[in-house]
């Protein structure tokens, strides 16, 4: 997945910018990790935690996503919470030491 959002960023004028962007935040879910566009869901359906969600709409509206509504935006956790988001599915936890992400 990895080397896949590096050949997409080696070829960034043919790859629609959003594709990107939910690469870029699904990898770094993977890796508990804070995302940089919003494009990642948890299980309750809020928003994964962001790197910077004061300028969240910005950073989409530059990868060709749509803006989130205030409302949304309510429903991002904040950094404080990723660790114990993370500690929430140990089997999902298990996988990503067995694949590599953690």
């Amino acid at each position: 997945m990895q080397h896949c959002y590096q050949l997409m960023i080696n070829e960034k004028e043919d790859i629609n910018p959003a594709h990107i962007a939910y690469l870029y935040d699904r990898i770094h879910y993977f890796k508990s990790k804070p995302q940089r566009f919003g494009t990642q869901l948890t299980a309750d359906g809020r928003i994964y935690p962001v790197e910077d969600k004061a300028n969240l709409n910005k950073q989409r509206l530059r990868m060709n996503l749509p803006e989130l509504s205030q409302m949304k935006l309510d429903t991002v956790y904040d950094l404080d919470q990723l660790a114990i988001l993370d500690q929430q599915d140990l089997d999902y936890t298990i996988w990503r030491k067995e694949v590599g992400w953690l």
